[in-house]
């Protein structure tokens, strides 16, 4: 009978010792689980970064074409100007007109091909940064489950060192009974 009795108690000890090493085992991957998810959100930083300095860059190299898109427009108006001072050489002066207008409007044309790729790139850059607030959501929701998960397992575990010491008390107690 005593014989059955330890038995019965190795087997159930076995089965605690094994949970609670289980137990381990499953917090431990939850903590590698949050540091991949935490290195993931430092990737999507930085990645974030470089794409607001891409647009600062942008930013940067169309104001510089619209600053020359000035200077060439004054230098037409002072041209203009010159070509009424000199009535003389209208002939000459109508012909360099129409060579700095022809230039004006090539600008220009240059000058809207670029805001129409800026445009595109503005599009495309929102775009990504939606999606990349749809995952920065869903990463948020699955950290919140992630944590409500270990929560529970931390209790649970805690339940079970509970029992074990009870367990021990008990067993302990019989043995010095017994004794």
């Amino acid at each position: 009978m005593n014989e059955d009795f330890e038995r019965r108690f190795e087997s159930k000890m076995e089965f605690i010792v094994e949970q609670h090493a289980q137990f381990t085992v499953d917090i431990q991957r939850l903590g590698e689980n949050i540091q991949r998810l935490g290195e993931n959100i430092r990737q999507l930083s930085e990645r974030q970064d470089k794409t607001e300095e891409i647009v600062s860059r942008l930013a940067t190299v169309s104001l510089r074409r619209f600053k020359s898109l000035e200077e060439a427009i004054e230098a037409l108006i002072n041209s203009q100007a010159r070509a009424d001072d000199r009535f003389e050489n209208l002939d000459a002066s109508i012909a360099a007109l129409i060579d700095a207008q022809t230039k004006t409007e090539d600008k220009m044309q240059a000058l809207t091909e670029a805001q129409q790729a800026l445009s595109k790139a503005h599009l495309r850059l929102t775009e990504s940064q939606a999606r990349t607030d749809e995952k920065m959501g869903g990463l948020t929701e699955k950290m919140g489950a992630l944590t409500e998960q270990m929560n529970k397992l931390a209790s649970s575990q805690a339940q079970t060192d509970e029992r074990l010491s009870v367990l021990i008390d008990i067993v302990r107690h019989e043995r010095r009974g017994k004794s």
